[in-house]
């Protein structure tokens, strides 16, 4: 009889964040890996089910830190043009 050992399986991400606002194409706000507070997360924008960018949540955040939320998770970046319509 064969005895496989079972390896243990990672829990998935428990993001916490808040989208803080949108402007001139601007998104801001932060988000976390709950689990994992000290990785960098990152921000995906999908238009139409094509992901059109992803970029780390690095910047520094300190009313983000004075909540008890250590690290830079805070996020700033302008959108790209979205594609035509087809």
């Amino acid at each position: 009889m064969f005895s496989r050992k079972r390896r243990p399986v990672a829990p998935p991400p428990v993001f916490v964040g808040s989208l803080d606002g949108f402007a001139n194409g601007r998104l801001h706000g932060w988000i976390c890996d709950f689990l994992h507070p000290g990785d960098t997360a990152y921000v995906e924008v999908h238009w139409r089910g094509t992901m059109l960018m992803r970029l780390p949540a690095n910047l520094d955040r300190p009313d983000v830190n004075a909540i008890g939320v250590a690290g830079n998770h805070g996020y700033c970046f302008l959108l790209p043009a979205l594609p035509p319509f087809a």
